[in-house]
């Protein structure tokens, strides 16, 4: 039982996430980015980074109707068929749709 005390001991937290790779640093565009679909040729914006295995996914929220962002929905994309948006970005610094 001593010898126990004595071992150092990580909160419950730290021990969660103990093993876990962060994808801080390992990804191409972060939460909040206007992306362009090369495939699908739709713009979104990223709402979660994650990964499958090796690959990195990106959920992103998508005009339902073109160029309305009054509606979205959520469609998963996989990071090689991304590339940075070339059209401004749609929503101000004042947070409304342009």
């Amino acid at each position: 039982m001593v010898e126990e005390m004595a071992k150092p001991r990580l909160a419950a937290s730290v021990r969660e996430g103990a093993g876990k790779t962060s994808m801080a640093g390992q990804t191409k565009f972060v939460t909040g980015e206007l992306l362009h679909n090369c495939n699908t040729k739709e713009d979104g914006f990223v709402t979660k980074v994650y990964a499958v295995g090796e690959k990195v996914m990106y959920e992103v929220a998508v005009p339902a109707t073109p160029n309305t962002w009054v509606q979205c929905y959520l469609s998963d994309w996989s990071e090689n068929t991304l590339e940075p948006s070339p059209n401004p970005d749609p929503i101000g610094k004042d947070g409304q749709v342009r």
